[in-house]
């Protein structure tokens, strides 16, 4: 009697089959289960992949030419085309907070916005104006609240705007000649 009452709990615990179809089901349902995590990982793979940026081809090219020049003779005169850093001043502009330009909905963006200038000589000739400063503020105002979350949120999108606002500072910025713009800091309140 006892051995019946051990063996009738035993057959409730699992599900009260004896044949093993209760196992079986589970089996099925648990490799079902993992065959749609792997194509939901898969999937959300390929999207992600899809939807990031491409790294440019043109853009490696020149660093492996660059990589492979022999390097200059000492005492070498360097060409004047590119910007060398060891010359370069950077100033730094007040924290740009701007509502976007989105009609959707109201979406907040910051920016730290750093000016490069050729020289110290330079950049000590634009901090020291305070027409200069408050138009290059003015100025990177402007152009960051024309923007819309879905331009501006992708790097390329970033890259457009210190490309714009470094064209717009040259010509409004007079004697000081601004390098480059860089984005330090850079954020959207969705």
């Amino acid at each position: 009697m006892a051995e019946e009452e051990l063996e009738l709990e035993a057959n409730k615990g699992d599900g009260g089959s004896d044949d093993g179809k209760g196992k079986s089901k589970s089996s099925k349902l648990m490799a079902i289960g993992g065959v749609a995590v792997v194509l939901a990982v898969g999937g959300g793979f390929l999207a992600y992949r899809s939807m990031s940026p491409e790294p440019e081809a043109s853009a490696a090219e020149p660093a492996a030419a660059v990589d492979s020049a022999p390097p200059p003779a000492a005492g070498a005169a360097m060409s004047a085309a590119p910007l060398h850093l060891e010359n370069a001043a950077v100033f730094s502009l007040e924290p740009l907070l701007v509502n976007l330009a989105d009609t959707d909905a109201r979406r907040l963006a910051r920016a730290r916005v750093e000016l490069v200038f050729a020289t110290e000589e330079e950049m000590t000739a634009f901090k020291d104006s305070a027409f200069a400063i408050a138009k290059a503020q003015h100025t990177a105002l402007g152009l960051l609240r024309a923007k819309t979350s879905e331009e501006i949120e992708l790097l390329e999108g970033q890259r457009l705007f210190c490309t714009e606002l470094s064209e717009a500072l040259r010509a409004s910025v007079g004697g000081a000649r601004v390098a480059d713009v860089l984005l330090t800091e850079f954020i959207i309140q969705y």
